[in-house]
């Protein structure tokens, strides 16, 4: 939680720092290790029903799509503009989509009860409050506090920041040697 890094990082530096200047800093951390690797822990596989419309919301933010299914069957990406203009070709089979945000476009437009299987790659979310939560393994938190830490430490010109930077570097590495093993 924001609470248990919040205590870590107080520990580490002792440096007095807003709950919020410390809140955008752990959301700095967490997006700077997101957009570091493919973690297996941003993947996630979201089932939708269709209601007879084309958009459907993944309510995260979307990285990078993977994979869609309509009914267990393959669809393709398509530009928005192709989206647009689907139906100027009556004559093409299957599903073609595109994806804005969290939404993810369909064309034609799937009728109500299909199901749209979506496997995608997010980013953390954004944390605000102390109970909030981390996508990120809580085995890997000490290396969040570590980066954390670098951050409080270079705001008041801290020379512990080199060190700490240090620190979650070498928790990095590791980390992307036990999470990216194939």
């Amino acid at each position: 939680t924001v609470a248990s890094l919040r205590r870590a990082v107080d520990l580490r530096t002792g440096v007095s720092m807003s709950s919020e200047m410390l809140v955008a800093f752990v959301n700095q951390a967490l997006q700077e290790y997101a957009m570091h690797a493919n973690w297996p822990w941003l993947t996630t596989t979201q089932a939708l029903v269709g209601d007879g419309t084309a958009d459907f919301d993944l309510n995260a933010a979307v990285v990078q799509i993977e994979s869609v299914e309509v009914d267990g069957e393959p669809s393709f990406p398509l530009s928005q503009a192709e989206v647009d203009t689907w139906d100027r070709y009556p004559t093409r089979n299957g599903y073609g989509w595109s994806v804005a945000g969290s939404v993810v476009t369909f064309a034609p437009t799937p009728v109500s009860g299909v199901t749209v299987t979506v496997r995608y790659r997010r980013t953390e979310p954004v944390v605000a409050d102390d109970d909030d939560t981390f996508l990120l393994p809580a085995v890997h938190e000490p290396m969040l506090a570590a980066l954390v830490a670098a951050y409080v430490c270079e705001r008041v010109n801290d020379t512990r920041a080199v060190w700490y930077r240090n620190q979650a570097r070498d928790a990095l590495r590791n980390m992307e040697k036990s999470a990216l093993r194939t």
